[in-house]
């Protein structure tokens, strides 16, 4: 489950390698991380509106598919929109003239009753929301983001590669 989080590159790089061409047993893989997913996988599932979506190609091929998908599934809504509105539509101009032929009472109840069964079985189009992440632009007022005194950056076994006495790092400063 998202297993580049904190990984630096040469570990992301790494990793992706194992898992390629190094691992060869079956495994599943969680990740946002869509380079990643392309890079490694061979199958994808999706989990949306409770449903299971599985498609056997790496991330970005899937993701057509399930776009390919969702399209159809709109299309295929709106033929049975247009259906159930047809049938409904030919349902109330009989119904007028049921009363005058009681004869078509059975044709009209038989309609009645298809545009109800569509209507109680119409597809359901993925109800999906796209979200956005918008971030408040706050000025920050400090004139030190961040300051380091006496730090000392060591290595494993205790080795010191460099001491910090004293650094203030400023808003907009790059290191």
């Amino acid at each position: 489950d998202e297993p580049t989080n904190h990984l630096d590159i040469v570990a992301t790089v790494r990793f992706e390698r194992v898992l390629s061409e190094e691992l060869r047993i079956p495994f599943c893989l969680v990740s946002h991380d869509r380079q990643l997913l392309d890079a490694v996988t061979m199958q994808t599932l999706f989990i949306r509106d409770k449903q299971l979506y599985f498609f056997g190609h790496s991330y970005t091929g899937a993701k057509e598919q399930l776009l390919e998908l969702d399209e159809a599934t709109r299309r295929r809504a709106q033929d049975e929109a247009k259906e159930i509105r047809r049938l409904q539509d030919s349902a109330d101009k009989m119904q007028a003239w049921v009363r005058v032929n009681s004869g078509l009472a059975g044709r009209y109840q038989t309609l009645r009753a298809r545009a109800e069964a569509l209507r109680n079985n119409r597809t359901q189009v993925s109800r999906e929301k796209k979200r956005e992440l918008s971030v408040a632009d706050t000025t920050v007022r400090a004139k030190s983001a961040l300051r380091v005194e006496d730090y000392e950056v060591k290595r494993e076994g205790g080795r010191i590669l460099y001491r910090v006495d004293s650094m203030n790092i400023g808003t907009g400063d790059r290191i």
